[in-house]
């Protein structure tokens, strides 16, 4: 089989496993921090990530990308609460709301992993 119906039963267990093969396929490749991040920090298909550093969130995102893509995944609808962040992203991978996300207006509250 080289597909997997999107809405079974094992959907959750299936796409879990694909992004730990890809993690493990690809850590000597892309970094340990991006590997873990595919293992510890997705939900189905959703990935929550905070870090410390605008640097370091575009480099953590770019490993992880290219993770993805060499597990034949392509992450799409990023949003980030920093411009910097949302610049250094192709236009074609953001959220539909593109522009930075000011915590303080609640017009711009994303929904990530059923939390706002």
């Amino acid at each position: 089989m080289t597909v997997h119906l999107f809405g079974a039963t094992s959907s959750h267990s299936c796409a879990n496993f694909a992004l730990r093969k890809t993690a493990s396929d690809n850590e000597q490749r892309f970094g340990i921090e991006a590997a873990e991040t595919l293992r510890q920090n997705f939900y189905v298909d959703d990935l929550l990530k905070s870090v410390d550093s605008i640097p370091h969130a575009i480099d953590l995102m770019s490993a992880v990308k290219q993770m993805c893509a060499a597990g034949g995944f392509k992450l799409t609808k990023f949003v980030s609460n920093e411009q910097q962040v949302i610049n250094s992203i192709p236009p074609e991978d953001r959220a539909e709301n593109n522009g930075s996300i000011d915590m303080t207006q609640s017009m711009n509250v994303q929904r990530a992993v059923g939390v706002y």
